[in-house]
């Protein structure tokens, strides 16, 4: 968030073996304003890809 190292997340179930999974994670926003999340995901053959949200508070 806002530029922060990275965090592994895992699927809610522990493990991410099927098409679709649920990731949860609890985010505490510090900085009133624009926050900026950033996610960041690779698959089993190490390709990557980001997504990101701005969250206003």
């Amino acid at each position: 968030m806002n530029g922060s190292d990275w965090r592994e997340v895992y699927a809610d179930d522990g493990i991410s073996d099927s098409l679709k999974e649920r990731y949860t994670l609890d985010i505490l926003l510090k900085d009133t304003g624009e926050n900026t999340i950033t996610l960041r995901v690779f698959d089993a053959n190490g390709n990557a890809s980001s997504g990101r949200v701005v969250v206003r508070r």
